[in-house]
């Protein structure tokens, strides 16, 4: 090979996987080079090494996904079972005769499990998390009773939980409580949630839900498999307890078969919830997910911070706040210094949007 300037380039190429079928062709291109010490000598050990490793590969992409999967349902069983005796958060009932309104109420970037500690803003913890949606309950509740509502639509726009994986190591450091433990305790919390909104409106409460890129069970985004996400265990689990007669008075929107996304009609508005991890740039992100209808109403979270854009005439994209707002992965980045918050959407009969800011520090 070392005497032939030719065969070394094409040993260079086969080793490193790049070589192609018009490299191996004589110059007139219409015959397969015929000196067999290329294919003795170089492609014979790439095939073996490298069939050696997709096997290997193979047996692992079967066996580890199946026994860690297992293993987080048996944690996860045995935790919402601790998780639902007794209600997270709990409020008294105030019910309003129905009218000509639609409420939106958005929750979205809570990040269950999720701790840092901070003098100035006073950190994130799960107790932290717990205060401020029942600061956020106040709102809504009090929404409720002052308007004359047709219907109450109650929208999770992802990452319902931390996950230990996300940045490597470094997070697991960050978090308060194992995957199993977020998973149930999140559940926990959006059951009591929607009660406590439910018991407050007479009438039916719709809610639907769509992943994050935390809630994803794959820590890689480019390894993730479709719909293998945090969202869909807890909405699954929601249909499973109202099969078996709780969670009554309530219309879950069921996204199971695409749980990153929701395509809604409150009113006269067609709405498409995403959490947005996907969308980048300040750019006009309404047309990327139009394909047979058109949307009205782009909700979506992710950024931790709140803001809306006008696109095209009337529609609008509302970025939803976080429970978290201003923390050190932000100050690392010199990112704008946020409160948490989260909103409220008010639809009239006129097409005419209200949006409502619920700051919670």
């Amino acid at each position: 090979l070392s005497q032939d300037n030719h065969l070394v380039e094409l040993k260079d190429k086969a080793i490193s996987g790049s070589i192609t079928l018009s490299d191996v062709q004589d110059i007139k291109g219409d015959k397969p080079y015929q000196d067999k010490r290329v294919v003795d000598v170089v492609s014979t050990y790439v095939v073996d090494n490298k069939r050696r490793l997709s096997e290997l590969r193979e047996i692992r992409r079967q066996q580890e996904p199946h026994a860690y999967f297992n293993i987080l349902t048996q944690d996860l069983a045995k935790d919402l079972k601790q998780e639902l005796k007794e209600p997270l958060i709990d409020h008294e009932i105030a019910i309003m005769d129905n009218g000509n309104e639609d409420l939106l109420v958005l929750v979205s970037d809570i990040h269950v499990g999720y701790s840092f500690k901070d003098t100035k803003t006073g950190g994130y913890n799960f107790n932290i998390l717990k205060q401020r949606l029942n600061h956020f309950l106040d709102s809504v509740k009090q929404e409720i009773s002052t308007r004359n509502l047709n219907s109450v639509t109650i929208y999770f726009v992802g990452d319902l939980i931390e996950h230990v994986n996300m940045r490597n190591v470094n997070q697991a450091f960050d978090t308060e409580f194992t995957l199993s433990e977020q998973i149930s305790k999140g559940t926990r919390l959006l059951l009591d949630f929607i009660k406590n909104v439910s018991d407050s409106f007479d009438g039916i409460i719709r809610f639907g839900m769509v992943g994050g890129n935390h809630d994803r069970l794959q820590g890689n985004k480019n390894e993730k498999i479709y719909n293998d996400n945090v969202a869909y265990l807890v909405l699954d689990t929601f249909f499973t307890l109202q099969e078996n007669g709780l969670l009554n008075n309530i219309e879950l929107i069921d996204n199971r078969d695409d749980v990153y996304t929701i395509e809604d009609r409150v009113g006269s508005k067609s709405i498409l919830v995403n959490h947005g991890d996907n969308l980048k740039g300040n750019v006009n992100h309404i047309p990327k997910f139009i394909k047979d209808q058109v949307f009205d109403l782009l909700i979506t979270g992710h950024v931790h911070h709140f803001k809306v854009k006008q696109e095209d005439y009337s529609r609008q994209h509302i970025t939803v706040g976080s429970t978290i707002g201003y923390n050190t992965y932000s100050k690392e980045l010199n990112l704008s210094k946020t409160a948490p918050s989260q909103q409220l959407v008010v639809l009239d009969k006129s097409k005419n949007i209200t949006i409502k800011t619920v700051y919670l520090d």
